[in-house]
C-alpha cells in the first residue's frame, strides 16, 4: 500500500509539471454475506495532447484487501483467485477532428449491450475501436 501511495505522489508531481490532464478516484468497499470483506482501491487516469488532434490516455487502478476471507463470492472486489491486484486498464489513442472522434485501444465503453459494470472496485474496460460522428442531430 505504501508503494502505491509513493507511486501516486511521484506521478502527481510529474503531472503538475508536464501540463497533463488527470483525474482520480478513491473507493472503499464493504460486503457482508457469510463472511466480511473490506477493500480499498482507486485509480488515476491521465491524458496528454501529443499533437493538434491526438491525445494519449492511460489509466491505472488498484484494489487492496484490508480484512476478511475474500472468498470471491458476492461483489467482485478481487481477482479470480480472490487476491488484491493492480492493473493498467486504460491505454488508448484518441483522435478528434471537427465532429468525428476515433478511439483506438483499451477504453471505457457504454452501449446498450455492454458497460463498465463498476459495482466492484475496478470497472470493466474493453479493447475496442470506436468512431463517433456528431454531424447529424437526433
Amino acid at each position: 500500500m505504501l508503494k502505491v501511495f509513493a507511486l501516486s505522489l511521484v506521478l502527481s508531481s510529474y503531472i503538475l509539471a508536464q501540463n497533463i490532464d488527470a483525474k482520480g478516484e478513491f473507493r472503499v468497499g464493504y460486503q457482508h454475506q457469510e463472511d466480511d470483506d473490506l477493500s480499498i482501491g482507486g485509480g488515476i487516469e491521465v491524458s496528454k495532447n501529443v499533437a493538434k488532434n491526438l491525445k494519449v490516455n492511460i489509466g491505472f487502478h488498484t484494489t487492496n484487501h484490508l480484512f476478511g476471507l475474500h472468498d470471491s463470492s458476492g461483489i467482485p472486489f478481487f481477482d479470480s483467485n480472490a487476491k488484491s491486484y493492480s492493473i493498467l486498464d486504460i491505454a488508448n489513442l484518441d483522435f478528434s477532428v471537427e465532429n468525428t472522434r476515433l478511439i483506438l485501444g483499451r477504453q471505457d465503453l457504454e452501449t446498450p449491450f455492454i458497460n463498465g459494470d463498476d459495482v466492484g472496485m475496478i470497472a470493466s474496460r474493453y479493447e475496442a475501436y470506436t468512431i463517433t460522428n456528431r454531424d447529424f442531430q437526433d
